[in-house]
């Protein structure tokens, strides 16, 4: 309440309430309070649950939250936010967006993970906005579907196998962000949660056991490692991020991890980077191989090039061989000579050590 506003309204509210004479000396007190929540649930190991609201009431509030996180160490590490509305249709980036707001007045400027962050989605086709926010119940029925899978053909046939495929991913903090450094780790560590609901490392009620992660299929591309939020890393420079993992390396956290057997799954790369990639691909299989980490093979993905997924006028020229339109508009298979040479000479070296 501003200035000159009626005082006298204290003694006949029922509730706790707090006037002010500004608009600043409310929003510092509201986000001292929502500072007090954070502290306190951290000091617990417990994450603090935020509702967000935007609008230009709120503003002033998250200005104060970002004074409290760049001179006082208010530490989101820990925060999980929600937001109840967003306009429909609406781009991510649209200047007149809840997401793009949020982003702009708190979210960009202090040390949240990502996916602690909750908006709803405005660039939904309108046939999956039902589903939208159900991701990890979903996931979870699928872990109790693929177990239930495994055990009906397994009483059919013991001897079946079943491979689970999933990416692997590096994820680094921004220099010099060492408060990022937790958002991070747990967004590098979101690549484990389906083979670990599988394995039965956790959420154990929904079945799972080691005995049915049975083979690990590992999808990599160049995309795969970052900076947090979502900037590359280079794969093409030379030299490289001095963050950058080594393939073999990841995959050895996997076997560490996991001590299954282990295939890249998915692999490839696009244009004159092609030879490159499968060359340097199967070196890091090799050195794998060599430090004790049990990589059975390598499947490109894809053979034939492929058009986009949203796109099908754009074609990626990632596959062994192009689709290429002759006289009659018919697409016919042009091998890549270079593409196919590299993978020849791949195959020669791994099949020295028994890989293919």
């Amino acid at each position: 309440m501003g200035e000159g506003g009626d005082r006298s309204a204290l003694s006949r509210e029922r509730i706790p309430t707090v006037i002010a004479d500004t608009y600043d000396d409310i929003a510092r007190r509201i986000a001292g309070r929502m500072a007090e929540i954070i502290r306190d649930r951290a000091s617990t190991g417990k994450n603090a649950v935020l509702g967000l609201a935007t609008g230009s009431t709120p503003i002033g509030i998250y200005r104060e939250l970002i004074r409290l996180h760049r001179e006082d160490g208010l530490d989101f590490s820990r925060v999980v936010t929600f937001n109840l509305d967003e306009y429909y249709p609406m781009a991510p980036d649209d200047l007149h967006g809840y997401r793009r707001f949020m982003r702009e007045n708190l979210l960009e400027h202090v040390n949240i993970d990502p996916r602690n962050v909750h908006i709803p989605r405005g660039d939904l086709p309108r046939d999956e906005i039902e589903a939208h926010g159900r991701d990890y119940e979903i996931k979870c029925q699928l872990v109790r579907a693929a177990i239930a899978c495994i055990e009906a053909i397994r009483s059919v046939d013991p001897r079946a196998r079943f491979v689970f495929a999933e990416p692997i991913i590096h994820v680094v903090p921004p220099r010099n962000r060492p408060d990022l450094e937790r958002a991070a780790a747990t967004q590098d560590a979101s690549q484990w949660e389906s083979w670990d609901m599988i394995a039965g490392k956790v959420r154990p009620e929904l079945g799972g056991d080691p005995k049915y992660l049975d083979i690990i299929g590992v999808n990599y591309y160049h995309s795969n490692q970052w900076e947090l939020p979502d900037v590359r890393l280079p794969w093409e420079d030379n030299p490289l991020d001095d963050r950058w993992l080594p393939f073999y390396k990841l995959l050895d956290r996997v076997y560490k991890r996991y001590e299954r057997p282990i295939f890249v799954a998915e692999t490839s790369h696009f244009g004159i980077g092609r030879p490159r990639w499968i060359r340097e691909i199967a070196w890091e299989v090799y050195q794998a191989r060599r430090y004790g980490t049990p990589i059975e093979g390598i499947c490109i993905y894809p053979i034939l090039d492929r058009y986009d997924w949203g796109d099908s006028t754009h074609w990626h020229n990632s596959g062994l061989w192009d689709l290429m339109p002759d006289e009659a508009g018919s697409l016919r298979r042009v091998l890549n000579e270079e593409y196919a040479g590299a993978l020849r000479c791949s195959q020669k070296m791994l099949a020295e050590i028994g890989c293919e």
